[in-house]
């Protein structure tokens, strides 16, 4: 019996955060589950239904809602990589019209080659897409700019 509730551990880890998220104003991620409407559906409030559709957890996998705003439910849930899970949230779904295109922010930052996080940035701090996708003129870019020979190549 040790070893199975060994086996279950990171598993009920799962649940109790997932159920602490969508029923506790008083949880940090309330907000972002509970407060937004997000609920655990009446089948999985008992640990054994939710194991039971589930399985274990397995190693290197959290629990993932398909549709980012959908409640947890067997039909809507499943276990996915740090990959799968960032792919799978509202801002990595958020179109963006950029050039007459709609991209991910994830799209357009490979495709300006700037990190995702700074476009969502400076999307954040008001720029327009198109602003926010330009390269930032600095000295320290500038001093990349320059030749073998001392001149700058097109700063």
């Amino acid at each position: 019996m040790e070893n199975r509730a060994r086996y279950q551990r990171p598993t009920f880890i799962t649940w109790s955060g997932m159920i602490q998220r969508c029923t506790s104003p008083n949880c940090v991620a309330w907000k972002y589950y509970g407060g937004r409407g997000i609920v655990v559906c009446e089948r999985w409030r008992k640990f054994a239904n939710f194991l039971e559709d589930m399985g274990p957890r397995p190693e290197g996998r959290t629990i993932d809602r398909i549709d980012v705003n959908g409640n947890y439910e067997p039909s809507n849930c499943r276990w996915a990589t740090d990959k799968e899970q960032s792919d799978n949230t509202r801002i990595a779904k958020l179109k963006l019209g950029y050039n007459g295109s709609l991209y991910t922010i994830k799209e357009l930052a490979d495709k300006f080659r700037i990190k995702p996080g700074t476009l969502d940035g400076r999307l954040r701090k008001g720029c327009t897409v198109e602003e926010a996708v330009l390269p930032v003129r600095s000295k320290r870019a500038e001093h990349r700019l320059l030749s073998d020979d001392g001149v700058y190549a097109d700063a």
